[in-house]
């Protein structure tokens, strides 16, 4: 029995769609568990390129934050406060990152929404460290913002160089 056009041309079609790679996801490229071409090295090389660098580091000094953050506070259990060293720790690192990337003006400013801008800078002189949503609502706003346009480039790149 011959195929009619029509079944050819949608046999053609799958065919192309399944032969063509499937893309990673922006955490997985940051995670380190996309394939070449597109890992982590290849998109720090083409952030920096493209000056666009700077989320990408605050994503990395964020995370480190919240790590931080979560061994305190789960080390020091339910019933425990953490030691005044932890919480000076966190406050180090919560300076830093609110000086170098949040800061309207700062050395790697990450240009964040106004919203998001206006709940972190309630934070910024309070003595005691933020909650971690706070910097996770953060990081999520950094995070989708450099997993829209940017990624996108960074993938039709990579793409179109196999």
């Amino acid at each position: 029995m011959q195929k009619s056009s029509k079944e050819e041309f949608t046999n053609a079609s799958t065919l192309q769609q399944s032969s063509q790679p499937t893309l990673p996801t922006l955490q997985e490229v940051l995670n380190m568990t996309a394939p070449a071409p597109y890992t982590l090295d290849s998109f720090v090389e083409f952030l920096s390129r493209n000056d666009h660098l700077q989320p990408l580091e605050f994503m990395l000094e964020a995370r480190r934050y919240k790590t931080s953050y979560c061994g305190v506070f789960q080390q020091a259990g339910e019933l425990q406060t953490p030691s005044q060293r932890q919480l000076q720790h966190l406050a180090i690192l919560w300076e830093r990152l609110v000086s170098i990337y949040i800061l309207p003006g700062s050395q790697c400013d990450v240009k964040l929404a106004d919203d998001a801008l206006n709940r972190l800078q309630r934070y910024v002189d309070m003595p005691s460290v933020p909650p971690i949503e706070i910097s996770d609502f953060t990081l999520k706003q950094v995070h989708d913002k450099m997993a829209g346009l940017i990624f996108l480039l960074f993938l039709n790149e990579r793409t179109s160089l196999n």
